[in-house]
């Protein structure tokens, strides 16, 4: 997902409110229903130099691979100032 003029906090908001979007009714078939969740990692780019994706995407990769090892079905952000193994910012009560 790619937001527009986004600070850090509200696209923590805004993937959390997909999250939960996403998991709140099962997808249905004429087989099966299923529930369905998601994982996602978040970067922002004023947290990058003008023009570099690549580190952009590798920070969102880095918080996805986060979310997965927290047990999935949440959304995380990694600083890439910090090694992966530190907490993580501090959540909004949202997001906790």
């Amino acid at each position: 997902m790619i937001l527009a003029d986004c600070d850090l906090m509200t696209a923590l908001i805004k993937a959390d409110d997909l999250r939960a979007c996403v998991g709140s009714e099962p997808i249905v078939s004429s087989l099966a229903s299923r529930n369905i969740t998601i994982s996602m990692g978040v970067a922002v780019s004023t947290d990058h130099p003008a023009g570099d994706i690549g580190s952009l995407l590798n920070q969102a990769d880095r918080g996805l691979y986060a979310a997965k090892q927290k047990g999935r079905n949440c959304v995380e952000h990694v600083d890439d100032m910090r090694p992966m193994s530190q907490p993580d910012m501090e959540r909004p009560k949202a997001l906790q």
